[in-house]
């Protein structure tokens, strides 16, 4: 009776084991091998080609959960983008000096513009995947330049959309705002498409199929001028959750604090982490968050690679969430890869493996992630909101792009978060959702850079003020995107902004611009400011501090916002794990072998990087590293 019982356990532990969503994953376009093994739940499996099934089955066998990433703006698609000598220019996003987006320096990689033809192309090209029976489906990256918009697919995209002839994009800031948000629409429809024939496919099978999107942060793409459907993609039905795509490369983006631009790498990802984090939470969607040993600078040393490794994993932890971890992307870029021992090393030395006590503590960071489950405390910490939308990717680009340095939001963001706050990134699209601004004490809001789609979002705002937040706006009125034809002016009736909306709701007067105004059992602050110029004073970030300070001293029946709630650790009891071998037996590292090879799902330029944003992903060649060696050793022990 007792084995019997004990048999009953096993089995509902192991079901249970099975059943639930992979903790941890990583992507690789390699063949299974031993010194790539990281002892993940899932291994999403880069690309299909002939190779699929082969490199899929290997890592089936040695007990993985399968997944499919693949890019859907770009990607190697020689089979409908044809060659070289034949390529589609017309359908690449092309800028008005005919520069043609290519990933990287491929001649024959390009950033696309989707028409109905390159959507049916991607369906048919994850077929094999699904049928092979992967779990879930990654389409990365749907990435539109903000200063692209002449190809002759777009135009034609326009017209179809609109019903009117194309207008340069640059020609006035209307045209701008339509391209981007033109841009916006393509990319959420060929999603869509996409996610919704393949959940149909797998259905047919007697499967289920969940389909996430990696994409940077809304922070970053805007940063880097680039119009993804970030807040949109939650319309989609089929859509199941993001991959935060945070690592060293984007993080390390400069920004400017008290008149200083430099790179920021720890404040830049806990921002970044915590706006994905946001807007899948307040719609109860998947977040996977990034990690990356390296970047794709293939030039940084190891000790800049593990300096700012640290950074980004300790920014993701500090969030009082559940996520899944993408603990890796090309593990045999870390581990066969060859780069400077520090930055001290000359250019042209000789470049060397992965360091053993690095290669250590990646691995222990892995088997951590893998093994420990973080359970929030006994309510989420109080915070600061600062409000951003996917509007400030509209406004990128000519006739009017909005500050190069994204200060519009790093104005008012890191005053606070360098004063020791939890600064929470609100996303604006997402507001109306009955939890998103649960424990927002102080709310900082600008329409300079970004704008509300629709007033609905100034219902909630009151609404929340009159139940007791404080709102402070910043904003001087001069951004020239406050004139486009919307729905704030009259569709260009009239010279109203959408401030102007928003405090006509609370009845303000001029003292509003000088103290906390009382709004019900709330208050509203107006700093008559451009965030980006706070930034590039010392001075500045007084300002904020002071609105801080005061803000501090309303009323407020909440918790106290200088206390973060208490927050436990503990294992998760329903996990079982292949154990590290570092863990089981303590065997010493060997580090040598043979030479690694190109990825050959796109060609051999990969890891060249485009001038403004680097290639993603691309595995390095480099010396194999028997660094995973000791796990057969371990699995013996």
């Amino acid at each position: 009776m007792r084995i019997a019982c004990t048999l009953a356990v096993a089995f509902a532990l192991g079901t249970a084991v099975a059943n639930e969503p992979p903790r941890s994953t990583f992507q690789t376009a390699a063949p299974y091998s031993p010194q790539l093994d990281v002892a993940a739940d899932e291994a999403i499996i880069y690309g299909v080609n002939e190779s699929f099934v082969e490199r899929a089955e290997g890592w089936k066998a040695q007990g993985y959960r399968l997944a499919l990433m693949t890019g859907i703006s770009w990607g190697g698609y020689g089979d409908y983008y044809g060659s070289e000598v034949d390529l589609k220019v017309d359908e690449i996003q092309t800028s008005k000096q005919g520069r043609v987006y290519m990933h990287g320096d491929s001649r024959v990689v390009g950033y696309n513009v989707p028409s109905p033809a390159y959507v049916d192309f991607i369906k048919n090209y994850i077929a094999p995947a699904i049928d092979f029976g992967v779990e879930r489906l990654y389409l990365e990256e749907p990435e539109f330049w903000a200063e692209s918009g002449w190809s002759e697919s777009f135009r034609a995209q326009w017209k179809r959309v609109f019903g009117s002839e194309w207008v340069a994009p640059d020609s006035s800031v209307d045209a701008q705002w339509k391209a981007s948000r033109l841009k916006y629409q393509l990319y959420h429809d060929a999603l869509r498409d996409v996610m919704a024939d393949a959940k149909a496919r797998a259905s047919t099978q007697g499967r289920d199929l969940e389909c996430l999107v990696p994409t940077h942060s809304l922070l970053n793409y805007a940063h880097w001028r680039i119009v993804t459907p970030m807040a949109s993609l939650l319309d989609i039905p089929e859509f199941d959750g993001y991959v935060a795509q945070v690592w060293t490369g984007t993080s390390r983006t400069p920004n400017v604090y008290k008149g200083v631009r430099k790179e920021r790498t720890f404040e830049t990802a806990f921002l970044e982490y915590g706006q994905m984090l946001h807007l899948a939470r307040s719609a109860d969607k998947v977040v996977t968050l990034l990690h990356d040993p390296i970047e794709d600078h293939p030039d940084r040393s190891w000790a800049d690679y593990k300096h700012n490794y640290e950074a980004t994993v300790v920014a993701s932890l500090l969030w009082n969430d559940q996520p899944r971890f993408e603990v890796m992307p090309w593990p045999n870029r870390i581990f066969r890869g060859k780069y400077r021992l520090d930055e001290q090393t000359p250019a042209d030395a000789e470049r060397t493996a992965i360091p053993p006590d690095y290669a250590v503590e990646v691995l222990t960071v892995i088997n951590a992630l893998n093994d420990v489950t973080r359970y929030p405390g006994e309510a989420p910490a109080p915070a600061v909101g600062v409000v951003v939308s996917d509007t400030m990717m509209f406004q990128r680009a000519a006739p009017h792009a909005s500050d190069a340095d994204l200060s519009s939001f790093y104005g008012l963001a890191l005053p606070l978060l360098k004063r020791g706050l939890h600064v929470v990134p609100v996303q604006l699209e997402t507001i109306a959702q009955t939890d998103a601004l649960d424990n927002i004490k102080i709310l900082f809001l600008t329409y300079e850079g970004q704008k509300p789609l629709t007033p609905a979002y100034h219902d909630v705002i009151a609404k929340w003020v009159r139940a007791g937040g404080a709102l402070v706006y910043v904003g001087d009125g001069s951004d020239p995107y406050h004139h486009v034809e919307a729905w704030w002016n009259g569709d260009g009736a009239n010279d109203r902004t959408p401030a102007d909306d928003l405090f006509d709701r609370f009845a303000l007067d001029n003292a509003a611009r000088n103290e906390f105004f009382p709004v019900g059992a709330g208050r509203v602050r107006i700093l008559k400011a451009r965030p980006r110029k706070l930034a590039r004073y010392p001075q500045g970030d007084e300002e904020i501090a002071r609105l801080l300070e005061a803000s501090r001293a309303l009323p407020y029946s909440g918790p106290d916002i200088s206390r973060p709630a208490p927050r436990r650790l503990r294992p998760h009891r329903s996990r079982r794990r292949r154990p590290h071998p570092h863990r089981q037996c303590g065997a010493s590292l060997r580090l040598s072998g043979p030479r690694g090879r190109n990825d050959p799902l796109i060609g051999n330029n990969r890891d060249q990087r485009d001038h403004r944003k680097p290639a993603r992903h691309k595995p390095l060649d480099g010396d194999i590293h028997q660094l995973m060696e000791t796990r057969r050793l371990g699995l013996r022990c």
